[in-house]
């Protein structure tokens, strides 16, 4: 069968098949090239029946999507970077990206951690490495991971 990439997060997402149904997946049923599924890309795929829902497998990406279909996000790489780099240890860039959870965390233990000294140099440390990744990836990569997909952590 064939259909849509709708929805994707962070171990999987929703396609919609060409007759309208939807259908669950996880990222180990990807077996083309992974960097080509992002939401709006064609892909062609086996449906198996679960008990509750139903879920596509073997899935392989035929296409790359249409640009006016996928919405250009307004996170920019290079402000996630320094974000992280400079106020990272507060978990500012958590916030910047729409992790409110993880930037909650990040704030508590880069504030109230300071009492314990080792949870803020962790938090800090933490920060410091999501910076580095985040400058090592390429513009689609990183729209990829932490826009499309919602990577949290690392």
């Amino acid at each position: 069968m064939q259909g849509t990439v709708l929805h994707m997060h962070e171990s999987g997402g929703v396609i919609t098949g060409d007759n309208q149904e939807r259908h669950t997946f996880s990222y180990s049923d990807i077996k083309g090239n992974m960097t080509q599924m992002v939401i709006g890309s064609r892909v062609d795929f086996v449906v198996f029946d679960a008990t509750f829902e139903k879920q596509a497998k073997e899935i392989y990406p035929l296409s790359t999507p249409n640009v006016s279909y996928v919405q250009k996000s307004e996170k920019e790489k290079l402000v996630a970077f320094l974000l992280a780099l400079f106020l990272g240890g507060l978990g500012i860039h958590k916030f910047y990206l729409g992790y409110e959870k993880a930037g909650i965390t990040m704030l508590l233990l880069g504030t109230i951690g300071w009492l314990l000294i080792i949870p803020a140099l962790v938090n800090g440390l933490i920060a410091f490495i999501e910076a580095i990744i985040y400058i090592s990836k390429s513009d689609a990569e990183f729209e990829q991971i932490y826009v499309h997909n919602e990577k949290q952590w690392f």
